[in-house]
């Protein structure tokens, strides 16, 4: 017996609503007849379909309920693609690609092929808002978890040369001032193990960057100088100046209201011209203990800083 599937429009739009990482599809079988068919198992493979040709595929395991119906999750089925409601928004845009959902029984049969249209598109486009089009392309965000879990639509900045051809909002947006290793390569910016300054730019309120002249590029091909994606190197402001002159009695026996404490120490050698028995010593808190290392640094916490192409 021909077996065909019939779907009630209402339960289709109705059902078409986004969930955590996809969006529900009901239907309801039956045969030529219009009996159900009721507790069947069934293998069905679901495809987004854009200009003819799918987008994005999975497959389903299911079994018919004792009113012929079924539901799944289109975006969490079994796939070796990753699902994400930006497939069905045009590029830059929060208009729809023209999507067609067909669903199929494994072997080739087309049960469906039904417009993406009605309640979905609002959730799409609210998700998709969120999670790809609030964050401008070149956008740099702290993320607090490891690579692995870095979200759709960003990169690791880790300095890493991309194809200008597959990241063309990016590109547009940043260039090659973090590096261009070739004619269509760029790199994104390298944040390892540095923190984020802005440009000084022609600033010259106290806050500039003096040595901006002197900054460097870390990858081929980047920028340098007072330019965003330039690099600079950790340093301590030299501090110059005269701490006291001690080469003459008055200096020694001089102000005690100065900045350092002076301490009258007696002894059998007397120092300095017209000294008797004593001198004057500059004392430090010996008990305090200074943390030192290979860099001068504050506190600081890892994250990963990745950019939305």
């Amino acid at each position: 017996m021909k077996r065909t599937i019939i779907f009630l429009s209402i339960i289709l739009v109705s059902s078409l609503t986004i969930a955590q990482s996809g969006f529900s599809y009901q239907a309801v079988l039956r045969n030529d007849d219009g009996s159900l068919r009721v507790n069947e198992h069934l293998n069905l493979i679901a495809e987004l379909i854009q200009d003819n040709v799918a987008v994005y595929t999975e497959t389903h395991a299911v079994t018919t309920n004792d009113f012929g119906a079924f539901t799944i999750v289109i975006g969490q089925g079994a796939s070796g693609q990753t699902y994400a409601p930006s497939l069905l928004l045009k590029n830059d845009s929060t208009e729809l690609n023209e999507t067609i959902l067909r669903v199929s029984e494994d072997g080739g049969k087309v049960l469906s092929e039904s417009a993406i249209l009605g309640v979905p598109v609002a959730e799409v486009a609210k998700v998709a808002l969120s999670a790809h089009i609030e964050f401008p392309a070149g956008a740099i965000i702290p993320f607090a978890g490891p690579i692995e879990k870095i979200p759709v639509g960003w990169l690791l900045c880790d300095g890493s040369a991309y194809n200008q051809v597959d990241y063309p909002r990016l590109f547009e947006a940043i260039g090659t001032f973090w590096g261009g290793p070739s004619p269509e390569m760029f790199n994104v910016p390298d944040l390892r193990g540095v923190s984020l300054r802005g440009v000084s730019g022609a600033s010259n309120d106290g806050f500039s960057d003096s040595d901006s002249a002197l900054r460097v590029s870390r990858h081929a091909g980047g920028a340098f100088g007072n330019s965003v994606g330039s690099y600079q190197q950790d340093a301590m402001q030299n501090v110059t100046g005269v701490v006291g002159d001690f080469n003459t009695y008055a200096a020694i026996h001089g102000n005690t209201t100065g900045p350092f404490r002076q301490t009258w120490v007696y002894s059998s050698t007397g120092i300095g011209s017209g000294s008797s028995d004593s001198y004057n010593r500059v004392d430090f808190d010996l008990s305090r203990v200074a943390r030192t290392s290979t860099e001068t640094r504050p506190r600081n916490a890892y994250v990963n800083f990745i950019v939305k192409y």
